[in-house]
């Protein structure tokens, strides 16, 4: 008796500890460091126990441990059901294979490769999946590392997955090293291979954030926090937001020069349109800012009368005609939005690109606009409050991917302004609590297309081969064995 029970404690506590940790380390609010940490104690049970013990443990511990964003994703209108319980049950079986894939490599002695897979398999996984996703790529490890910027400056060189990697690669690096019945020599090789790796990112990170800034503009982020969604400018509620953005924006400070409001701030037809340019252009020609607003616009009588319904942001400059950006990435079901296609500028450089929010799930238009010439993205946004964090953060990777500064203006969620190396220069939740919430900061340009925008997906790519390499070389010595 007492031996059975030595034996379900190092499950146990393994199983409880991982579990505390993901709960923490993941999430909405992660604190980043206990990240790396988290899956530590089930990869150092991996070598300690078998596997059908290990990697039920493994699961488990995600599973529990995603429990932080459960009441979200079961409740999410931007996320279906179906997807929802895809993800929490999806990530909970994919962490538990890349641990059945560490023990299987690193029990016969394969440290090295068993760190590097493991890590390799969810990297590459993740990718193939968010590829196929109709939401697109939400909630990976790499949107918890916001509090250590320079671990995210990978970015720029493998896209955020290289981030996703280096997150899970530490710790399996570390379980490798003290990995149960492995030569000394071995796991001294993993411990050297894991601090080496480690020591080059976080070095490249360091560097790449010296850089001199480029050239500012001093922006502010306006949201309306109990405004209604979208309402149209041509009615009396519509034009009394209008007139109280107006207002707002005429007191904001004098250096202020950009402005953006958040995501559906307004609703126009084409026809009504100057409802909103009107009011806003005077504004913006007075006091000398740019404005972006997100706008629901209808065309031609919109879609219940053969026309079009768009998410858009729409650009008012202080002088100029007003530009406007068809989201790409428009959620068609049951909205009746249709998808742009083309980008589109703040008039007057070329360098500060539209955006609305879901658009930071998928890889373009940030790496089309990367090509451009852009150095600063503007993304009118709307989130769930509990999300809003999240959300802006996934914007600031998909941004720094491509060397741009970032400016993200959320309704029900965090409003936020980043260089394009992710350092937050200001932030504020909007959460129904407020009658306007404002963020206001000197923002730096990005230097723009990177390593990344040139090269694309090289990274995940590899790693999603190396995971199938590491397949073949466990089965293949599984056939080996038991043809012998």
């Amino acid at each position: 008796m007492a031996s059975r029970l030595e034996k379900l404690w190092p499950p146990l506590i393994a199983l409880a500890a991982s579990t505390a940790l993901f709960y923490v380390g993941t999430g909405f609010r992660p604190v980043s460091i206990l990240t790396w940490v988290a899956p530590l104690p089930v990869l150092w049970l991996a070598t300690r126990v078998g596997t059908p013990v290990a990697v039920p443990v493994a699961g488990l511990a995600w599973f529990l441990g995603s429990s932080n964003t459960w009441a979200y994703y079961l409740d999410s209108y931007d996320v279906p059901l179906p997807i929802a319980l895809g993800i929490l049950v999806g990530c909970a079986l994919l962490f538990a294979l890349s641990v059945w894939l560490f023990r299987a490599l690193a029990v016969p002695g394969r440290v090295v490769l068993a760190s590097l897979a493991a890590p390799a398999l969810w990297t590459g996984a993740s990718f193939l999946i968010g590829k196929v996703s109709p939401v697109g790529v939400i909630g990976q490890l790499m949107t918890t590392q916001t509090d250590l910027p320079a671990t995210l400056q990978l970015a720029s060189v493998t896209g955020g997955w290289g981030v996703e990697f280096l997150v899970l690669f530490v710790p399996a690096g570390i379980a490798a090293a003290v990995s149960h019945g492995i030569p000394r020599s071995r796991r001294i090789r993993a411990a050297v291979v894991t601090g080496a790796v480690l020591v080059l990112a976080l070095g490249f990170g360091i560097a790449r954030m010296s850089a001199d800034p480029g050239e500012s503009r001093n922006v502010a982020l306006l949201v309306r926090d109990n405004a209604a969604w979208a309402p149209d400018v041509a009615l009396p509620e519509g034009a009394e937001a209008v007139a109280a953005y107006a207002a707002q924006i005429a007191a904001l400070p004098a250096e202020v020069d950009l402005v953006v409001l958040p995501e559906g701030a307004f609703s126009a037809f084409d026809d009504t349109l100057g409802e909103l340019t009107g009011p806003l252009g005077t504004v913006a020609a007075e006091h000398g800012v740019d404005i972006v607003a997100g706008l629901i616009l209808f065309e031609d009588g919109g879609p219940d009368r053969g026309g079009t319904k768009w998410n858009t942001a729409i650009a008012i400059p202080a002088s100029g005609t007003p530009s406007v950006y068809r989201m790409w990435n428009a959620n068609t079901d049951g909205s009746k939005l249709s998808r742009g296609g083309e980008l589109a500028f703040v008039p007057g450089g070329g360098t500060l690109a539209l955006g609305v929010c879901r658009d930071v799930n998928f890889p373009d238009p940030a790496a089309s606009y990367a090509e451009a010439g852009a150095r600063m993205w503007l993304l009118p946004a709307q989130d769930q409050v509990v999300n809003g964090r999240q959300h802006a953060v996934a914007g600031v990777l998909r941004a720094m991917e491509h060397g741009m500064s970032l400016a993200w203006s959320s309704k029900l969620g965090t409003l936020m302004l980043t260089d394009a190396y992710g350092r937050i220069l200001a932030e504020a939740d909007a959460d129904k609590t407020h009658d306007f919430v404002t963020v206001v900061a000197e923002v730096p340009a990005g230097p723009g297309a990177t390593f990344y925008t040139r090269t694309g997906d090289w990274f995940p790519w590899g790693c999603a081969g190396l995971a199938a390499g590491a397949f073949a070389l466990v089965l293949w010595g599984r056939r080996g064995r038991s043809g012998a």
